[in-house]
């Protein structure tokens, strides 16, 4: 994704490099939100999907989890169960959202860098 941004222009760079940064606050705040109800019985865990586009850039949604699924022999409404947080899979979005986040700063940074250079050389 950053070296498509490099060359496709200011504007698209700074689109991809927005929607990216965007995409992983998102991830980071749904895996907290997620993290900090690990011990809530019956929590149930959203899940972030994105979708990325073709010119660049990313749309995110956030999902809410699903329900277990019981036997119909089953009041679902009589059951209690615990958290379906899953700790390993969140600590994974956690690391894999700082990096994302890191990876798109550094294109913002490679950005400024390109148009400071440009003003230098024009101006």
């Amino acid at each position: 994704m950053i070296s498509s941004a490099i060359g496709g222009g200011t504007g698209q760079a700074l689109f991809i490099s927005q929607s990216g940064l965007s995409d992983a606050t998102l991830r980071l705040a749904n895996s907290a939100h997620n993290i900090a109800n690990s011990n809530t019985d019956q929590f149930i865990p959203d899940h972030v999907n994105s979708v990325a586009h073709k010119g660049g850039g990313v749309s995110t949604v956030v999902q809410p989890g699903q329900a277990p699924q019981f036997s119909p022999s089953v009041d679902p409404a009589t059951v209690t169960f615990t958290s379906q947080t899953d700790l390993v899979t969140e600590m994974t979005n956690v690391i894999l959202a700082k990096n994302a986040f890191g990876a798109n700063a550094a294109l913002l940074g490679t950005q400024s860098d390109v148009m400071k250079t440009t003003i230098e050389a024009v101006g």
